[in-house]
């Protein structure tokens, strides 16, 4: 006699420990072989502006105009090329 608690075919439908929102979400690279480009200029970009605001911040208050200015020129030149690119595609 076989009991239905011994079926090794059935499959266990325990709830995740993960909400819906993490477990729904399509992989970085969208099943593709290759990443998501737009994906990776964003986040380069949200990068640049992290750390060029940060150093931006930090060249004003130590008096260092120049180099602030520079930071400033990287961030915009790298949201830019974010946009000239999405542009593109």
């Amino acid at each position: 006699m076989h009991s239905r608690d011994d079926d090794s075919t059935e499959v266990s439908r325990e709830p995740s420990a993960l909400p819906d929102r993490w477990t729904s979400q399509p992989s970085a690279f969208n099943g593709r072989d290759e990443p998501d480009l737009p994906a990776t200029i964003a986040l380069a970009a949200t990068f640049a502006l992290g750390v060029g605001s940060v150093v931006f911040v930090v060249s004003l208050v130590l008096g260092g105009l120049v180099s602030a200015l520079l930071s400033l020129l990287i961030v915009v030149g790298a949201i830019g090329s974010a946009f000239v690119l999405r542009w593109l595609e």
